[in-house]
């Protein structure tokens, strides 16, 4: 699947997990969370890709190499910094 494809399943998720679960904001919450991650995962690979980055078959080994990547870049480094941001009450 093309990254800009993944991307927008994703947007499509969080928009429906807002229509839909509106009056369980805890739940709804919880899934937006979960999928901003995965969000901030597909673009950060598509960063990669853009700089020359190689993808392999492997997602997971594609979102490694590309946080990587991004993690080296110091104007890059709030995408990661963002993903791994603690909640509030200390669970992440």
């Amino acid at each position: 699947m093309v990254m800009e494809q993944y991307i927008k399943n994703i947007n499509d998720n969080i928009c429906r997990n807002i229509e839909e679960n509106e009056n369980d904001r805890g739940f709804m919450s919880q899934n937006i969370l979960a999928q901003l991650r995965n969000l901030l995962d597909h673009i950060c690979v598509k960063i990669y890709v853009a700089q020359g980055g190689a993808l392999d078959d492997n997602e997971f080994k594609n979102i490694q190499n590309a946080k990587s990547y991004v993690k080296k870049n110091g104007n890059l480094q709030f995408l990661i910094k963002f993903h791994y941001c603690p909640l509030k009450n200390g669970r992440s």
